[in-house]
């Protein structure tokens, strides 16, 4: 296979109240929030060190705005922005897989859907999937041991191959599996796994993670759980397992580390401990917790997360569309014309800077803040597409000549800003620089995730003169989500 899968999780945004219901009827709500939030964190951990996949929330229509997550939902070497969301149809979850399913079939050879409930899952799990897919099988099934399963691998989807299934109930793998054998699909089945719904499947966890053969080799890093364990208030448990969770980045293939969620989760009890006697102990892995959280890399938000992540994989990758779903809005960006002086803010190692010197746009800038990127980029069209520019620089601060460019185009930038700190004012600046860069009626290309509501008053904002149109770009497939274009058109007078 040779595109990354996506792995998809369904998840909605974890609030007080609606996650983990059943839970918090015994832990109450925040905590269950929490603990619903630090399960989607383990997952996007774990798809996030795997080679061969990535992670997808594949979540509900209140799940599309990048505030809907709190960043606790996201490791602090994994960017929000940079892990796609796919919206679930409407429908039952039979149509909802379905959707998602299609949706990563037109960007891989398969798609694996999983259950956000079952934390601790082992990541030879996933890989044992994949195996199977390669290995000729059609579908692959990870059945629960209450009757379901957590994992659905797809390598196509005929319509209604989910449709009527007995959702929810002890016959739903069974039903599953009959339905996918009926329509042709060769089907492998995974060992047993099980969900944490109940206090029993929470106290099963943290046996799991107490279990001294527990290794990042077996299981994704769920250790938020111990806050929420009577156990773990125990200071020699602590002082136990304390040491070998802070030594998961050096063990295993997937590189685990624990996060500074995970460490606050340990030393949190610890520290409210009614125990005097130990608190020397306590203050002691109070210390070292903070130390890793304060050596810890924030949500993306700094230029070695990126050059990271560009060392780690120079394959191009396609932000939101590609230059086929973009070409006539480019079209009316540079008002048809080829010869149009072009920047590309935040390009990343997208292809559509190679599309459009292809299809004659000869004169198209780069920038971006990763210097690895953009020395990939250069070398990989030194030949090809001499005219092509590349230069590392900070799209809040570009130092280029004032009304240079009759077109800018941002792919995701501003998304990206939208879900960093202050990004008001952030964004401001950002926007405050395109401006300053356009010629007078040049147009600002910006492709978004965002919908109009969430991303207008932005355009409106302190210095900036633009005439906006908003443009819906279509979807693709049933249940994907819908991308907006915003074509602002500066003013005369701006500066």
């Amino acid at each position: 296979m040779a595109a990354p899968l996506p792995l998809c999780v369904f998840a909605k945004p974890p609030r007080p109240g609606r996650a983990k219901t059943r839970l918090a009827a015994s832990i109450g709500d925040d905590a269950a929030c929490k603990l619903a939030t630090a399960f989607i964190s383990d997952f996007i951990f774990m798809a996030s060190n795997l080679s061969w996949a990535y992670p997808v929330l594949a979540t509900t229509e209140d799940g599309m705005e990048p505030s809907s997550f709190p960043s606790a939902a996201f490791p602090s070497d994994v960017h929000p922005a940079s892990v796609p969301r796919w919206r679930q149809p409407d429908g039952d979850l039979g149509a909802k897989l379905e959707g998602i399913v299609r949706q990563g079939l037109e960007l891989a050879e398969a798609t694996i859907c999983l259950g956000a409930d079952s934390p601790g899952r082992p990541a030879q799990r996933l890989e044992d999937a994949r195996q199977a897919l390669l290995k000729g099988h059609d579908a692959v099934l990870g059945p629960s041991e209450d009757g379901g399963y957590d994992l659905l691998a797809l390598k196509r989807c005929p319509p209604g191959l989910l449709a009527d299934l007995p959702w929810s109930q002890p016959t739903t793998f069974e039903a599953t599996k009959k339905r996918l054998e009926e329509r042709g699909l060769r089907v492998a089945v995974l060992s047993k796994w099980w969900d944490v719904d109940e206090v029993e499947d929470l106290k099963r966890l943290q046996e799991l993670l107490q279990d001294e053969d527990f290794s990042a080799d077996d299981a994704s890093l769920c250790v938020t759980v111990f806050s929420f364990t009577k156990v773990m208030a125990e200071d020699q448990l602590a002082a136990t397992h304390l040491p070998a969770l802070m030594s998961f980045g050096s063990v295993g293939q997937t590189g685990l580390r624990p996060t500074p969620m995970a460490i606050n989760a340990i030393s949190g009890p610890l520290s409210n401990s009614q125990d005097k006697g130990s608190s020397a102990k306590r203050k002691e892995i109070s210390e070292v917790a903070e130390e890793a959280a304060e050596e810890a890399p924030g949500y993306g938000d700094g230029v070695e997360y990126w050059n990271k992540r560009y060392r780690g994989d120079p394959n191009p990758f396609e932000w939101l569309e590609s230059f086929a779903e973009l070409e006539s809005l480019i079209k009316e960006a540079t008002s048809g014309r080829t010869d149009a002086s072009v920047l590309h803010v935040g390009c990343g190692n997208s292809l559509l800077p190679e599309a459009m010197y292809d299809h004659g746009y000869k004169d198209v800038t780069n920038i971006d803040v990763a210097e690895v990127c953009i020395q990939q980029m250069a070398e990989r069209n030194r030949t090809l597409r001499p005219e092509l520019k590349w230069f590392e620089m900070d799209a809040t601060e570009m130092g280029l000549i004032e009304s240079s460019f009759d077109t800018v185009i941002d792919k995701s930038v501003l998304d990206t800003f939208a879900c960093g700190d202050n990004a008001p004012n952030v964004i401001n600046k950002y926007l405050l620089e395109v401006q300053r860069v356009l010629r007078p009626r040049g147009t600002f290309l910006c492709v978004s995730y965002g919908v109009p509501n969430s991303r207008l008053d932005y355009f409106k904002g302190k210095g900036l003169n633009f005439a906006i149109k908003q443009v819906p770009i279509p979807v693709k497939l049933p249940g994907g989500s819908v991308h907006y274009a915003y074509l602002c058109r500066k003013g005369v007078t701006a500066r």
